[in-house]
């Protein structure tokens, strides 16, 4: 699904701003303990199968007695295939709401959503008698939108994931394993 929004919108001004706006929970002065996190996946999108590497950081924030992690992450994700090249790179606000499971201390289940923006780069080419003819590729923004459901380990850093959602305008599944630090 590519956004609806005119080609002149995604101009370098417009993409620093919404960078800019994307980092600033992670950018305050005022947060001191940012939360660092590293993830990788195996997944599926739109049938392809792939890799997706990540990077995120987060700051715990409480509203009331609501445990939230706001923040932002990026990536890239890798769906190439002999005939084709197709990999995207999300930036993407985040936020995290953690639940309380007093029947199991060591697990802290969580729901998480990202919303951004993908990079996306799509080139094919296909052989024939002998030739390989290469159709121009192109290279796009397409909106993000993730649904991520967790379980964080309160014992040891680590966490996993199954990521929900689109991701370079494709339907995403990607279960993901990660370590914060």
């Amino acid at each position: 699904m590519t956004l609806p929004l005119p080609s002149h919108f995604f101009t370098p001004r417009t993409l620093l701003f919404f960078l800019l706006l994307t980092l600033a929970p992670l950018l305050s002065p005022a947060q001191t303990n940012i939360q660092w996190g590293a993830k990788a996946g195996l997944g599926m999108d739109d049938g392809s199968f792939g890799l997706g590497l990540g990077f995120e950081g987060t700051v715990p924030s409480t509203v009331g007695s609501l445990n939230l992690r706001l923040g932002a992450e990026t990536g890239f994700y890798d769906f190439s295939t002999t005939n084709s090249s197709f990999w995207a790179i999300p930036l993407a606000a985040t936020g995290f709401y953690s639940f309380v499971a007093p029947t199991l201390p060591e697990l802290k289940p969580y729901l998480g959503l990202a919303i951004g923006i993908d990079l996306t780069h799509v080139g094919t080419s296909t052989s024939a008698l002998g030739f390989t003819y290469t159709t121009p590729s192109s290279t796009d923004l397409k909106f993000h939108f993730v649904l991520r459901p967790g379980i964080d380990f309160n014992q040891r850093p680590f966490y996993a994931e199954l990521a929900i959602g689109t991701l370079a305008g494709g339907f995403l599944l990607f279960p993901t394993f990660g370590i914060h630090f």
